[in-house]
């Protein structure tokens, strides 16, 4: 219901809110149950949450990418993908930057066999965001797209 769905925003901007200000060790700690949390602000929310959501998944991609591995092509991947978008009012500028440092730092921490089945459709995502009409997030979707198309060339 619609106060069901009222009542879990709230509740995802006061975890968003916690998980930034936290401790990296304490996050860390408990991230196995935070991270289903964080996938629902990115779905729910929009703005600033939505881009401090994704960047508290970019930070575990950084520090424990093992801790996401099986998440990274159901969950994770998609839902960067689509907040690359300009067509969605919830992807600001700050959102799409946030979602494209997280597709930049994938092939970095993942193998190929992980990622290699999203790599078409990341680069189908990154060549429309190389067309954004701010050039922060041009440069970095071409960033990220370079590092997506010599993914498995090591």
């Amino acid at each position: 219901s619609t106060n069901d769905d009222a009542v879990k925003a709230n509740l995802l901007v006061v975890l968003t809110n916690a998980v930034r200000h936290m401790p990296k060790s304490v996050l860390m700690n408990g991230i196995e149950n935070v991270v289903p949390l964080l996938l629902s602000a990115i779905r729910l929310t929009g703005g600033n949450l939505k881009a401090a959501s994704i960047r508290t998944i970019t930070l575990v991609i950084l520090e424990t990418p093992e801790t996401l591995r099986d998440e990274i092509t159901t969950s994770i991947i998609p839902l960067a993908i689509a907040s690359t978008t300009q067509s969605n009012i919830a992807n600001t500028v700050d959102v799409r930057q946030a979602a494209l440092g997280a597709l930049s730092l994938i092939p970095e921490k993942y193998p190929y066999p992980v990622v290699h089945t999203a790599r078409k459709d990341v680069l189908r995502a990154l060549t429309g965001a190389r067309d954004d009409r701010k050039r922060i997030v041009r440069q970095d979707a071409v960033k990220a797209y370079n590092k997506w198309l010599n993914l498995g060339e090591d």
